[in-house]
């Protein structure tokens, strides 16, 4: 029996990792074997975040040996959560026709590439939805940034339960003694001082 074979790629702070430490859980509590491989990027959008998963479809009775890395052309769902993303995954071949379903969004994030060009470096989204659409089995394609914002809970930014709030602390003993002696040095800066200006007078 083979397993399930799942890819996601995903933008650093997109929740790639929650995602996947939500389907283990998921595979693991029904008693499903599971096996997750995290591969972090590169900085600046130069290369690709990605997570792998093996899930075996039914309990086995033995402890199912899966693989660590994805293959070419044995991915059964592709998951992007930036348009680019997904197409970055087609270049490489884990997306295909025959077998994968992909899940991505039709969301923008340039690139470093396209942020530098001197004119409008932007890639071709029209290109982007194409190639999706003829390189993949299934496709379900919606906009993850805007489904994000709309679910967030509506509460005024400066709303704070009254749980955490901040709670005034007394003024500390070592505190009180530092502010005392300040004040000390300033009444003697300031008597030092009239003293002067009143033997210069004289």
């Amino acid at each position: 029996m083979k397993p399930v074979t799942i890819l996601v790629g995903a933008l650093g702070g997109d929740g790639g990792g929650v995602l996947c430490d939500w389907i283990v859980a998921a595979a693991q509590s029904q008693g499903l074997s599971v096996q997750a491989t995290q591969i972090p990027g590169v900085a600046q959008r130069t290369g690709a975040t990605t997570y792998y998963l093996e899930v075996m479809p039914t309990p086995a009775p033995t402890t199912s040996v899966l693989a660590l890395n994805p293959a070419i052309g044995e991915v059964d769902v592709a998951l992007a959560t930036e348009l680019l993303e997904a197409g970055r995954m087609i270049f490489n071949g884990f997306v295909t026709p025959d077998r994968t379903t992909l899940i991505a969004s039709t969301h923008r994030v340039l690139a470093i590439g396209e942020r530098a060009a001197m004119g409008d470096g932007s890639f071709d989204v029209g290109r982007l939805l194409r190639a999706v659409k003829e390189r993949s089995k299934e496709q379900i394609l919606f906009d993850m940034d805007q489904a994000a914002e709309e679910s967030a809970p509506s509460r005024p930014p400066s709303a704070m339960p009254a749980s955490r709030s901040i709670p005034t602390l007394p003024p500390s003993p070592s505190a009180a003694a530092m502010r005392g002696a300040s004040s000390s040095r300033s009444c003697a800066s300031t008597t030092n001082g009239s003293r002067l200006r009143q033997a210069s007078k004289t």
